[in-house]
Order: structure tokens, then C-alpha cells, then sequence
């Protein structure tokens, strides 16, 4: 909404789920602490920068036309995961993702911005080798790895193998993966899993109240 303001926090408002503050001469948006924010839409503004390091649920993005240079998506999985599951739409100097074969909605994951933007997404801290078919108990027990990439060939994941890793949000864990110990991930709580649907890690991440995001 069309408001001229120059500078928006809305930091305190914690239970907010939507913003849309377009077409003002916004330098500053501050939503920090504003992790239940899922649709973020700040087009034409004059921001700089924009810190969505707090928005851990947010599924749609609109920050085109303004002049950010760096965009960095790695907290946000519902959208670096549309990032890497789907090719760009550039209209111009708009660069979309969007789940591909749907109509927009209010829960269709998307991301908008202008195409000069460069876009930070998250990498694996750890590639586990094809060799590694077998994960056994405690195997990376106490890790400090944040996103870690099983191979393709990674059959089972014991007990215990991702034990105290405090800093393990995302892991990758393929269709081949047929076993996953229950105890796998030892007392973690909050965790993104990425693989195929209807694969053993899908109903893992459903029966552990896990994060699970289907990749192609």
C-alpha cells in the first residue's frame, strides 16, 4: 500500500503471517523476529538490502524494483528449494520461480525479484561419498555440519548417525535410502528433509514431525 513511508519494523509484531508494504520510498524494512511470516511482497521501494534470515516459513517473496544487490534465501527452505527444483521465468527485468504447472494462489511458493539480483542459496556442508552405502550408529555423531548431501547410493542411516549435531538444519536423503533408524537423528527437534515424494525419508520426516520438502 501506497504510503510514501521511508523506513517499516515490524519486528514486534511476531505473530504477523503476511506484509505487503509496495510503492513507498522504503530504505530500511526490518523484520526480524518475524519467523511466522510466510508472504513478504516490498515491491518498488528503495531498499538496499533485505535480511529474511529470521523467516524461516516464508513462501512467497516479492521484492522486485528496488535496489538490492544480494539476496540471500538460505534460511528460507520452502524457497531455495523452488530455487533448485525449477527453472527461471525472466519477463523483462524480473526474474520469477514458481512451482511449476500451477496457477498462483495464496499457498503457490514463489520468488520475484529483478534479474540483477544475485541469489544466495545454501550449499551441503558435507557430500557423503557413493562408497558410503552404510550409515552405521554414531557414524557422524557430534558433527558440526549444517546441510549435509547423502549420496545416491546411501541404502541405511543407523541409530544415532546424526547424534548432537546442534547446528544440522537440512540433509538430503535419497529415494535408495531404504532404512532410517528411528533414533537416526538422536534428540534433534527441528529439521528439513529434502528427498522424493512418498520415499522412506517423506514418511521419516511425517512420523518424526520433521520438515520434509519433495525435490525432483
Amino acid at each position: 500500500m501506497e504510503n510514501q513511508l521511508t523506513s517499516l519494523d515490524v519486528s514486534n509484531n511476531t505473530a504477523l503471517t503476511s506484509l505487503v508494504c509496495d510503492y513507498n520510498q522504503l530504505t530500511v524494512l526490518n523484520i526480524n523476529n518475524n519467523s511466522a511470516l510466510t508472504s513478504l511482497s516490498c515491491v518498488e521501494n528503495q531498499l538496499t538490502s533485505l535480511d529474511v534470515s529470521f523467516c524461516t516459513f516464508l513462501r512467497r517473496l516479492y521484492c522486485f524494483s528496488n535496489n538490492i544487490e544480494t539476496l540471500d534465501i538460505s534460511n528460507c527452505p520452502k524457497l531455495f528449494a523452488l530455487v533448485h527444483n525449477t527453472q527461471p521465468e525472466i519477463s523483462g527485468s524480473i526474474v520469477r520461480y514458481k512451482e511449476p504447472g500451477t496457477i498462483i494462489t495464496s499457498s503457490t511458493t514463489i520468488i520475484e525479484f529483478d534479474k540483477g539480483v544475485t541469489l544466495i542459496t545454501p550449499t551441503p556442508d558435507i557430500f557423503l561419498p557413493a562408497s558410503l552405502k552404510i550409515l552405521s550408529e554414531d557414524a557422524f555423531s557430534g558433527g558440526a555440519f549444517r546441510y549435509v548431501k547423502l549420496s545416491e547410493q546411501t541404502e541405511y542411516v543407523g541409530p544415532f548417525a546424526f547424534a548432537n549435531c546442534p547446528n544440522l538444519r537440512y540433509i538430503y536423503i535419497p529415494n535408495e535410502t531404504t532404512t532410517i533408524d528411528s533414533n537416526a537423528f538422536g534428540d534433534i527437534q527441528e529439521l528439513v528433509i529434502f528427498g522424493k515424494a512418498g520415499s522412506t525419508a517423506d514418511d521419516f520426516a511425517y512420523d518424526h514431525d520433521f520438515t520434509f520438502i519433495p525435490i525432483s
